[in-house]
């Protein structure tokens, strides 16, 4: 019954334009790798990339322009609270026997949606380093090539997506009574208080989020596995709010 709720989102993600709409914004890595190989004023490489940093580094832009992040969100405000309002909710509910499938097959959907975001922003970086970023002075012409620093850039690049999966189950959870809009804008907004927490000294490494919101953060390999233990715990206690809110509703 979990495979079949989930597939129904996803088809419902495809019709509604989401799924395209995602990976359209995907194309960043490959303008920029054109621009850097047809040599265009706007875009501007410091330093000399190899692929692993290249394809972390467009991840991180991508996250850091924020539209993606917003239409991540509203999608996850929509996917309960958007059904809700518009009564569509009232239907599901008396398709299944218990109310607590239907919320985690939904929350799993808008999670391997993120997911499957990710994994194609790093595909299409690294298809677009390989056509055309080695070929430049920007990239290295051997794709092979790594550095030390490269496992670091990995790690963080996981933490930062599971910061986003604890976002959308924020969103998620707060879309029950808000409505879509408002969860959205509150979704950002506790993006936004993480970056302000993060300015209160001797506290910043336990904020959610820490290497994301934190611009000069200090890598170690406990501040990583804190981070993820945290967000995962985090989003698994949101999950089980959710259902717990959800199953107090009368359909």
């Amino acid at each position: 019954m979990l495979k079949e709720i989930i597939k129904v989102e996803f088809y419902k993600f495809y019709k509604k334009k989401y799924l395209v709409s995602l990976l359209c914004l995907n194309l960043l890595p490959l303008l920029y790798g054109m621009g850097a190989y047809f040599k265009w004023k706007i875009v501007l490489i410091g330093a000399k990339l190899d692929l692993i940093t290249f394809a972390t580094s467009m991840w991180s832009f991508t996250v850091m322009l924020t539209i993606p992040l917003i239409l991540l969100l509203f999608i996850a405000a929509t996917t309960l609270g958007g059904e809700i309002n518009e009564g569509q909710m009232l239907l599901e509910v008396t398709r299944i026997k218990h109310k607590k499938t239907l919320i985690v097959g939904k929350a799993l959907a808008i999670l391997l949606m993120c997911m499957l975001f990710y994994i194609t922003n790093i595909i299409c970086s690294i298809c677009t380093y390989i056509v055309f970023l080695s070929r430049t002075n920007k990239g290295y012409s051997s794709i092979f090539v790594t550095h030390n620093y490269n496992l670091e850039s990995i790690l963080v690049s996981i933490a930062s997506l599971l910061f986003i999966f604890f976002l959308l189950m924020t969103t998620f959870y707060l879309s029950i009574n808000s409505g879509v809009i408002v969860a959205t804008l509150s979704g950002m907004g506790v993006y936004l208080l993480c970056m302000l927490l993060a300015y209160i000294p001797g506290s910043s490494a336990f904020i959610p989020g820490y290497f994301t919101v934190v611009a000069n953060y200090k890598f170690t390999l406990s501040r990583v596995i804190f981070q993820y233990v945290e967000l995962e715990f985090l989003c698994s206690g949101l999950i089980f709010l959710t259902v717990k809110q959800f199953e107090k509703k009368e359909y």
